[in-house]
């Protein structure tokens, strides 16, 4: 049995709907048949939540982190060098992230405190916005790389639950050709300025039917069915590169219309099967649009295709393998 020391409290993460620990409260004892036991008590290796921040421990220590994307923050915080110098430590055997960079090259730009996906966007030139710090940061080694190991994601959480359990009335009348309802408030200037830009260059386009929503103006209950009544869902990028609006996306039915986002590996990667590609800028979004809206009688095999897609990695037994094969690769 490979057991784990643990302080976090996995009732009450179920309880609060904790989004981040939920893929692994809801299996975490059915861990059990695959050799693996968490405890209050005892146990050979420790297993931490990352919203603590660094844990400052002698034991081999597997931690969870809450960052939304593939970068190295804790809990959004630029706290880079921390978590870099962390992952170099033989004290922390594995970091289990959402998503990660799928080269150590991308870990390793002169850049570093921002993610990569924030360079990209600065890089259009669209956007004359400061990045945010530049200092310098540590290099991560081959070996700090091969400690980050995935765990589920957006799809497996509660947000997407309502969408998943239920059946599509429609799939091919819908009154709203593309929709969009998205945060804006941002302490990274250049992702605020790519969130509105997905807003402005939506509002350019009065010849189609487009709802638009800045900020969380809508119910949930709303919002679902807004998007269920959507043809395309457009998605920028957040504090991470895919968000829970992705894969609502397409559970809903929806085409996706999202920035090129093959630079992370996820459990469930979505690609140009899933989604259609566009600009950081949304330079292209109109096109995009215009080509979907061309092609929707012949969409349908390939939205339900997606839909499936996103219900068949939310299977328990497949979740608890994927969480098993994370702990025990670390540990």
């Amino acid at each position: 049995m490979l057991r784990f020391l643990t302080d976090v409290d996995f009732a009450q993460a179920l309880a609060v709907h904790d989004e981040y620990l939920m893929p692994l409260a809801g299996i975490h004892e059915r861990l059990r048949d695959y050799g693996i036991e968490f405890s209050a008590t005892r146990g050979d290796f420790v297993f931490a939540d990352s919203d603590r921040g660094p844990v400052a421990t002698d034991r081999p220590t597997v931690m969870l982190d809450r960052a939304d994307g593939a970068f190295l923050w804790w809990r959004f915080l630029p706290q880079e060098e921390i978590a870099r110098r962390w992952l170099e430590s033989p004290n922390l055997l594995g970091l289990i992230k959402i998503s990660r960079y799928n080269s150590l090259e991308a870990y390793n730009s002169s850049l570093t405190a921002e993610s990569l996906h924030a360079r990209l966007i600065g890089e259009t030139g669209v956007a004359a916005l400061p990045l945010g710090r530049h200092n310098s940061v540590p290099p991560l080694t081959e070996g700090a790389f091969a400690k980050l190991r995935l765990g589920a994601g957006y799809w497996a959480f509660d947000q997407c639950a309502q969408l998943a359990s239920g059946p599509i009335d429609d799939w091919s009348h819908r009154p709203i050709d593309a929709y969009c309802s998205v945060s804006v408030d941002y302490l990274c200037p250049v992702i605020k300025w790519h969130r509105l830009q997905a807003l402005r260059e939506l509002r350019k386009l009065p010849q189609y039917r487009i709802v638009l929503g800045r900020g969380r103006v809508f119910t949930d209950q709303t919002y679902r069915q807004l998007m269920q009544q959507s043809r395309i869902c457009v998605s920028p990028w957040g504090w991470g590169e895919t968000c829970y609006r992705d894969y609502e996306a397409l559970l809903a039915g929806c085409v996706l219309i999202k920035p090129r986002t093959d630079f992370i590996d996820s459990l469930l990667p979505l690609d140009d099967r899933h989604y259609v590609p566009c600009r950081p800028d949304f330079s292209d979004l109109a096109e995009c649009i215009e080509q979907v809206l061309s092609e929707w009688v012949h969409s349908v095999d390939r939205r339900m295709a997606n839909r499936q897609y996103v219900l068949q990695a939310r299977n328990e037994d497949l979740l608890t393998s994927q969480w098993a094969a994370a702990l025990r690769g670390s540990a």
